[in-house]
């Protein structure tokens, strides 16, 4: 006994489907890259204009005869620091944008992980204490594993830049990754909170602007941009007073769904 079954339909339907996810992708990815450049052209005029006023007070000071060796190590250290700044976020925006996207079943954990390797240093330099907590049940998530890495990325910047003036003792970094349930759904829920001021209530409703909440004088790619490759994820983020007295943001990301063979 023999048993046939046409699935030549059933192909070209799944090819056809195929084919639309990729142009969502694409199209999402040149609203994205949009996105990206205004903020990036919004974020780099302040320390460019800073870099410019710096270096104007070196001409100045050193035309009159009044600037000291002290203040002009000073003021080279300000520019020294702002243009480096500036490189990595350029850096940053060109990897990023440079990045083909590969959609795929993405670990948490194992992006989490690497992104905090990537700031062991800063880390320990400044004092941090790190707190983990991965659930061991952790689904995978589906997209691009370079975008989720640079959201987590600009999010573990922020509460980094945030704690500057936080006494050492008192810096601190929580990071949690945990699966919830609901109606039959997974959404996997990831939590990155610190010791830091926290947000003024002012400015809570345009956190998500392109100038949100930047750590004082840091360059960043901004909070618009991690919200736009979240929800580019399906998931989305949003803000809440920490019970650690700094800022809590939650990512949401639903589970990826098993594919039929």
């Amino acid at each position: 006994v023999a048993t046939m079954l046409d699935v030549t339909t059933q192909k070209q339907l799944q090819a056809r489907l195929d084919e639309h996810r990729a142009e969502l992708a694409r199209v999402g990815r040149r609203a994205l890259i949009a996105e990206i450049a205004a903020s990036a052209a919004d974020e780099l005029s302040q320390p460019i204009a800073a870099l410019q006023t710096y270096a104007q007070a070196a001409l100045r000071g050193q035309r009159d005869g009044a600037l000291d060796p002290d203040r002009l190590v000073a003021i080279l250290g300000k520019i020294e620091h702002l243009s480096t700044q500036s490189g990595e976020t350029l850096d940053r925006l060109r990897a990023l944008i440079s990045h083909p996207v590969t959609a795929q079943p993405i670990a948490v954990d194992a992006v989490l992980s690497a992104c905090v390797d990537g700031f062991g240093t800063r880390i320990q330099h400044g004092g941090v204490r790190l707190t983990r907590h991965y659930a061991d049940d952790l689904p995978p998530v589906r997209g691009d594993p370079m975008e989720l890495e640079q959201a987590l990325a600009q999010l573990l910047t922020n509460a980094l830049d945030a704690m500057r003036k936080t006494p050492q003792d008192r810096r601190a970094l929580f990071l949690t990754a945990r699966r919830d349930e609901d109606d039959d759904s997974i959404v996997i829920e990831i939590e990155i909170e610190d010791t830091g001021p926290g947000v003024d209530e002012e400015l809570v409703h345009r956190l998500f602007e392109s100038w949100g909440r930047g750590g004082s004088g840091a360059v960043a790619l901004g909070l618009t941009i991690t919200q736009s490759i979240v929800e580019s994820l399906s998931g989305r983020i949003s803000y809440q007073e920490g019970t650690h007295g700094g800022a809590l943001f939650r990512v949401e990301l639903p589970a990826a769904k098993e594919v039929p063979a």
